[in-house]
């Protein structure tokens, strides 16, 4: 998962870097389903330039889960 985050930060490097691409980097959202909407998840918890997280049927119940295992040890 924290590949894929590395891969949308890299996407808005990009996008910071290319004024002729015309897109408000600061108005960008990021969505996802399913597996896809973990990631989405991820990405907008652990990049600030995300405006908004969109994470579609995420299966969040898992995901808090494994953030409950691994905050208590």
């Amino acid at each position: 998962m924290t590949a894929w985050v590395w891969g949308a930060s890299r996407i808005i490097d990009t996008l910071e870097m290319t004024p002729a691409a015309q897109i408000n980097t600061g108005r960008m959202a990021v969505t996802g389903c399913s597996r896809d909407g973990k990631g989405a998840l991820m990405a907008g918890a652990f990049e600030t330039r995300f405006a908004l997280t969109i994470p579609q049927e995420s299966g969040s119940g898992m995901f808090l889960g494994s953030c409950l295992m691994f905050l208590s040890g």
